[in-house]
Order: structure tokens, then sequence, then C-alpha cells
């Protein structure tokens, strides 16, 4: 058994390891002073990472809960196993959650996350979100890569083993046409499909003026002219808008205005100005 494990059952419990399998469990965290349970198994990359920080990505938690009013509806596109919403859900329990994760098998520990949190304000669906309702190809990573989050709807060099799944596109402005709660916040991790996401929401943007947090990631295109577009795409989107655009720094709580002039590979906060 490894040092990792060890350190992560008490004096008390050693007695009881042959009793125990420790590479999987629940992860007791604690968001602003909410409760949850997330479950993780050791060496899987966003898990093991929560067992770290205590919570995944804790910069977009912050801004999610600091500009999120009780009441107002989360869109969480690329949901995964929910570890961003699931914290959020817990503590903001009149707000409603709409979760999209088309990864079938990463869907299923979405659904136990939302369980073993008695969550009634999450809705989660097994789908892409894209710019159109059709289906499509999604490339889903087998069980065996480390890191489950870098699925995508796009065939990226780093997404490792997969296969390919057919899964239903929705198109946001569709989905929430009827929609009586106002979106606060929309956040979007798809591994280099954003654009073709928020496109699919730009009357929802237009109506709701929600804050948007999404990735920006130079390494998902394949030369300097199609960052460039890509980036100049993105940058025309929100202008039209009238957002602005701003790199979200993870160990700082100062956040550059954002120009995508050259390299960038993180996360973005779009304001509504």
């Amino acid at each position: 058994m490894s040092n990792q494990k060890i350190d992560l059952i008490d004096e008390r419990s050693r007695r009881n390891i042959n009793s125990m399998d420790v590479n999987e469990g629940l992860y007791f965290g604690n968001f602003q002073g909410s409760g949850y349970f997330i479950k993780v198994r050791l060496g899987n990359f966003i898990e093991s990472n929560i067992l770290i920080k205590g919570i995944w990505e804790p910069a977009l938690a912050e801004i999610i809960s600091s500009f999120l009013n009780d009441g107002e509806a989360v869109i969480d596109i690329g949901a995964n196993i929910g570890a961003s919403s699931i914290p959020l859900a817990k503590k903001y329990k009149n707000s409603y959650f709409y979760l999209f994760e088309p990864h079938p098998s990463i869907f299923e520990d979405l659904i136990e996350n939302i369980k073993n949190n008695s969550l009634s304000n999450c809705t989660a669906t097994c789908a892409a979100v894209s710019n159109s309702n059709s289906e499509i190809t999604f490339y889903a990573q087998k069980d065996s890569n480390k890191n489950m989050g870098l699925s995508s709807t796009r065939l990226n060099e780093d997404i490792g083993d997969y296969e390919k799944v057919k899964t239903k596109s929705i198109r946001i402005d569709e989905h929430f046409l009827n929609s009586k709660i106002r979106i606060g916040i929309i956040k979007i991790d798809t591994q280099g499909s954003e654009f073709e996401v928020l496109s699919s929401a730009t009357l929802t943007i237009e109506k709701w003026r929600p804050l948007v947090v999404f990735e920006f990631e130079s390494e998902y295109f394949e030369n300097e002219t199609e960052r460039q577009d890509g980036a100049n795409k993105l940058l025309t989107f929100f202008r039209k808008l009238n957002y602005k655009l701003y790199a979200i720094q993870n160990n700082s709580k100062y956040y550059p205005v954002l120009n995508l002039t050259g390299y960038f590979n993180g996360d973005i906060v779009a304001v509504p100005c």
C-alpha cells in the first residue's frame, strides 16, 4: 500500500484496514460553510485534486459563488462529475443547476453525486451542447485514462484512449427558450468546442446577461492562423454582446484584460458591461 493511501486513513481506522478499500470513497468537503460529498477514486486527476485542494478549481468556485444570486440558474456545460456544481448547489439551495455531461460513465458518476447529496435543485442531462440540435459523435475517454475531463466532441491530441459514441446535441437557446428563471451564470468546459457552445447560447446571453466562465486553450488549434481565427471569433462574439473578457489567475485576485493576441491557455471570465 502506498504512503498516499496510508495518509488518508486516521490512526483509529488503521486496525480496520483489511475491511476497507481505500482506492475509492467519499470526500466530505466544505465550501463556504456548506458540506458536500464527492465520490473519489485515487489516481483520477479531477477527484484527486479535490482531495488535495478541498474543491475543484477554487478560483472558479469563488467567482461563481460571488456573482450568483439566490434563486438564479446556473448552466454547467461539460459538468463532468459535478465537481464545480455540487458544492455550489449545496450552498445555494434556492438556485437551479442545469448540468450537461455527454460521457456515459461520467454521467453515471454525476447522477450518483447528486443523489449522495440529496440535491433536488440539480437537473442533469446526458447530452453534448453545440450549435445544432442533432445526434453527433462524441470522443469518450476510456475508464483507463487518469484525466477523464479530456473527452470532447473534437478529436484532440491529448484525449488518450477513447471510443466513439453517438450522443444527442442540444442548443442552449432552444433548451432554455421558455425559462422563467433568470440565468445568472454559464460555465463551459468542453475541451476546444467552447465557441460552438457559445454560439448556441447567443439569445440566452443577450436576454439574461449572465456571467460567462469558459476555457481557451491555444494547444487545441493546429496552427497560428487557426488559433488567431478562433480568438477573433470569440472577441467579436463578446464585443457584439457588450461583454469584456478577463484572464482568471488561480493564485491572484487580479484578472488582466484579455485580448488573445498571443498564446493563451486558461480560464476566462466574460463580464457584461
